[in-house]
Formats: structure tokens, C-alpha cells, sequence
């Protein structure tokens, strides 16, 4: 646990002090790691528990937390975490990635309300199943969509400056209202 965690920071840290030192500022940072296990929580180790929250979330915050200042600095920037459906609405079998994912899309609005004024934006994209390694094997079940599907979005979700943006087929929307509304 401890090893990784310093691996992650050593990366981030040496990865904005390399573009610091190069004389150059990130105005957009675009978080976009995720590790699922798809195991109910009871099943886990808490090593692979703390990996869900180490590559989901926290290593969002490291960057955001290196790279948000200079972005206050020089007036400008956008924060995009690529999140998940997931962090709004139960999936089977994955209360780490869910939980992750929902503290994702959380502190992107928290973030957002905390720099108003500012000329930073910030952007939780949470897209269904994207066909990528993670939903190997079950393309065929999941009704999911291609990255280039999640990028297009993003970039005019971006250009929209939109706090929260799904990436799914209309029938997922319809999931998350009920989701909502039954108990």
C-alpha cells in the first residue's frame, strides 16, 4: 500500500516539477484513471479496497491539488475527472468502484462551488460502459459505447462548460430517473 502510494506521488510530483521547471502551466488536467474489481465489498482484500481508492480518487486529488494552484495563478484552466454512471447509480458487484466514482464526481462540484469567481471550470464526465479493456468480456451483454464516443462529449461538454455529464445511451438516462425516484 505504502509503496504505491509513494510511486503515485513521486510520479505526479516529478511530473509537474519536470513542466514547472520547463517553464510551463497545465490550464487543463484531465484525470482519467479508474480499476474495478467487481467483487462485492465483503469478498475484497482491503488492498484491493484501497487500490479502488487510491487509482479512483485519490490520485485525482493529488493532481488536482499540484496543478489547481498555478491554474489560479495565471487566471484560467479546466478540471475534467472522467468518473462513471456508476458514481450515480448502483452496478452489481462494485461498491468500491461506485463509491469511488460517486467521491469523484462529488469533489468536482465541491471544487466548482469553492472557486467561483475564478476562472477555472471543472467537469465530472460520467460515462456508461466504455468498450476498453475494463468491460472485456462482456461487450456483448452491456449496452456500452466506444471511447471516441466518451472524447467527442467530453470536448463539448467541456466547451459547454457542463458541471456533470452523461456519456450513455438514452436508455440509461431513463435508469438513473428511476434510480431516483424508487426505493
Amino acid at each position: 500500500k505504502q509503496w504505491y502510494q509513494r510511486r503515485v506521488a513521486i510520479t505526479a510530483g516529478g511530473l509537474f516539477n519536470e513542466i514547472s521547471a520547463a517553464g510551463h502551466t497545465i490550464t487543463v488536467l484531465v484525470n482519467n484513471a479508474g480499476v474495478v474489481f467487481g467483487a462485492p465489498l465483503t469478498q475484497m482484500s482491503l488492498t484491493q479496497i484501497q487500490h479502488s481508492v487510491n487509482v479512483n480518487l485519490t490520485s485525482n486529488m493529488w493532481l488536482i491539488k499540484l496543478f489547481l494552484p498555478k491554474m489560479l495563478d495565471v487566471g484560467k484552466g479546466h478540471i475534467i475527472n472522467i468518473a462513471s454512471m456508476a458514481g450515480m447509480a448502483p452496478m452489481k458487484n462494485s461498491t468500491d468502484y461506485c463509491a469511488t466514482k460517486a467521491g469523484s464526481i462529488h469533489m468536482m462540484t465541491q471544487l466548482r462551488m469553492q472557486n467561483v469567481g475564478t476562472n477555472i471550470k471543472f467537469t465530472a464526465v460520467c460515462p456508461s460502459y466504455v468498450k476498453t479493456k475494463m468491460i472485456s468480456g462482456l461487450e456483448d451483454v452491456l449496452d456500452h459505447i466506444l471511447p471516441e464516443h466518451v472524447v467527442s462529449a467530453t470536448i463539448k461538454g467541456v466547451q459547454g462548460d457542463r458541471e456533470v455529464l452523461l456519456v450513455c445511451p438514452p436508455k440509461f438516462h431513463v435508469l438513473l430517473l428511476l434510480v431516483k425516484v424508487l426505493p
